[in-house]
């Protein structure tokens, strides 16, 4: 079901669903039922019975109409949405932890971002103590359903996980074990089940390839090798999973985006558009929105082009230059769920935002080392809240923003 249904439905149910309620029950919710609410959550066991508060549900609903899991893995259903917004009037109670997001360090749930777009929100690695928490240039990064972040650290040839919140997961590395060799990570991708895929090439240049683990940095699988035929790569810096599996590789070193399905198999493959036959390109970025469109940085040409699932070419924005709407070697580009373009606008040291069709929203950052401002931006992640992830790769640091839903 796609979400403009969702919506129409929803809308219909839950006018429906008021027009039913007892009259006594709306004029409650108007004056009163905030505080009732309240005050029956606070007697309830957090874990056991409890009662749904507004902003959950509101959150339960964004999750079904996305189609996005809960912090649990389980997909909301239309049934089970209709059984939450009737407990949610009524006010009873229901089982099982909150909706919201991971519960993190046992402080609240993860909400949703509604602050501007560019808010500053927290920085992680610049002044850690250990390799664990501090980085050496990282640039690929990704976010997974639940709100972990996972850092390609490109020099120290590590991929660390952390909390929504920045702290220390685990990692994984060249000498974790015989299969997991990957030198100098760059691009990272997250799918639906949180198993990771990295982009990288040793430095002979004789192992491009792509690794997959799953969250805890357990080796799954990989693909690939050096070389131009399909299914080999030279330099594969960005990667990017689809809600089918899918797996699109920014191949740099052969100016193309390679499509594999979820085994690895070969699928498809297209040159980055230039303006005469075979002028190089340089794609770096790949992100692809719910609706299975590709979205590609071009640092030489400084534009982002995007595509089909099919590789059809749909349209490119950017162009050389320091004013909005132009960038200086893009590298990083994600997506988030209202179908928003997130690009990593390296030399400028800002992030710019798009809508699906390339028309400006807003940006922030310039260069520098204070909390906002960017030293070389490379990699851009965004999560189902409307939190953005920057590898700030100049100054070895992770920034964590609102979007501006």
């Amino acid at each position: 079901m796609n979400q403009a249904l969702r919506y129409s439905i929803f809308a219909g149910l839950l006018t429906l669903a008021l027009f039913l309620a007892p009259f006594d029950l709306v004029s409650k919710a108007q004056s009163s039922v905030d505080q009732e609410v309240q005050t029956m959550a606070s007697a309830l066991d957090e874990n056991q019975n409890r009662v749904l508060d507004d902003s959950e549900i509101l959150n339960a609903i964004q999750l079904w109409i996305l189609g996005e899991a809960l912090p649990d893995g389980e997909v909301i259903n239309d049934a089970s949405i209709l059984n939450l917004v009737q407990l949610w009037i009524t006010g009873e109670s229901i089982s099982g932890p909150p909706l919201m997001g991971d519960d993190v360090g046992g402080d609240a749930p993860q909400t949703a971002c509604t602050e501007p777009a560019g808010t500053f929100l927290s920085k992680f690695g610049e002044t850690g103590t250990t390799e664990d928490n501090h980085f050496w240039s990282p640039r690929g990064i990704a976010v997974d359903s639940a709100g972990n972040v996972y850092v390609a650290d490109f020099s120290l040839h590590i991929v660390k996980k952390f909390d929504a919140n920045g702290a220390f997961v685990t990692k994984w590395n060249n000498k974790s074990s015989d299969e997991v060799q990957f030198w100098s990570p760059r691009g990272v991708a997250v799918d639906s089940e949180s198993n990771v895929y990295i982009a990288y090439s040793l430095s002979d240049e004789i192992h491009d390839r792509i690794q997959k683990f799953d969250t805890n940095g357990t080796y799954l699988n990989e693909w690939g090798t050096h070389g131009a035929a399909n299914a080999e790569f030279k330099t594969p810096e960005g990667v990017a999973v689809d809600s089918a599996g899918n797996i699109y590789v920014a191949d740099r070193g052969n100016d193309r985006i390679q499509k594999l399905d979820s085994a690895g198999q070969y699928l498809n493959q297209w040159s980055i558009n230039g303006q005469t036959d075979n002028e190089h390109m340089d794609p770096t970025g790949v992100a692809v929105d719910n609706a299975g469109n590709i979205y590609v940085t071009d640092a030489l040409r400084d534009r982002v082009q995007k595509f089909d699932p099919d590789g059809k070419y749909l349209l490119q924005f950017g162009g050389y230059g320091p004013d909005k709407e132009q960038f200086q070697r893009p590298l990083g580009v994600a997506v988030d769920s209202a179908g928003n373009v997130y690009v990593a606008d390296t030399d400028n040291g800002r992030i710019q935002k798009f809508d699906a069709n390339g028309t400006y929203l807003t940006s922030w950052g310039k260069m520098g080392n204070e909390d906002g401002e960017f030293l070389f931006p490379h990699g851009v992640a965004v999560d189902h809240l409307g939190h953005v992830y920057v590898s700030d790769t100049g100054n070895n640091r992770i920034q964590k923003f609102c979007g501006g839903f």
